[in-house]
């Protein structure tokens, strides 16, 4: 009901200037029976791609439970934003604003690159997942996991390189910095890159 209602408000929105407006939908990933049929339903109904969170209820996105979202979201064509709600507990973080400073950039992280291990986007290569804050640490640290696949037994079944999945995986321009943007556009092209804004 919630996600309904949420994507009806979402079309009006976008109906007071059609040239100039889209919207994504929101979909009940908690009961992810349900979503494949629920996407389809919104996009017939004008959403032109898809909002989820970094885990649903404390679940990755990665999990077998979630194939059918994958699949369904692939086979229409349409992006998936990927955006961290509720992030993981961390005590350090719950002063100052952390959970939102760094907590957002660490779940953003830990998503996509749950979804390159566990060879989520090798069976979706038709998946094109939108990354919020600049995509998190991601494009500052995959050489990080690049060199980690190549020592550690943990890693001997992910893809090799992280970084061939640019393209299928796009950032927004959000940094707050000038020179991190410079670099995230050097880095993965300005193809991949989407304007975003922080309101």
């Amino acid at each position: 009901a919630m996600s309904r209602a949420t994507n009806a408000g979402l079309k009006r929105f976008a109906q007071h200037a059609p040239a100039r407006y889209r919207w994504m939908a929101t979909v009940p990933m908690g009961v992810p029976q349900d979503v494949p049929a629920f996407l389809e339903e919104a996009v017939a109904d004008g959403a032109v791609g898809v909002e989820v969170a970094t885990s649903i209820v404390g679940k990755r996105l990665d999990l077998p439970e979630f194939a059918p979202f994958w699949a369904t979201a692939e086979r229409l064509h349409i992006p998936v934003l990927i955006h961290p709600y509720y992030n993981e507990p961390s005590a350090p973080l719950n002063d100052y604003y952390l959970q939102n400073v760094i907590g957002h950039m660490i779940e953003t992280t830990v998503a996509v690159e749950r979804l390159i291990c566990a060879g989520v986007l090798d069976r979706h290569p038709g998946l094109r997942l939108m990354l919020v804050h600049s995509g998190g640490y991601f494009p500052y640290q995959a050489g990080r996991l690049k060199h980690a696949r190549t020592v550690r037994p943990e890693l001997q079944e992910s893809p090799s390189d992280p970084w061939a999945y640019i393209g299928q995986i796009q950032f927004d321009t959000i940094t707050h910095d000038p020179l991190a943007l410079e670099y995230l556009v050097r880095r993965v092209g300005v193809d991949n890159v989407y304007m975003g804004t922080d309101l």
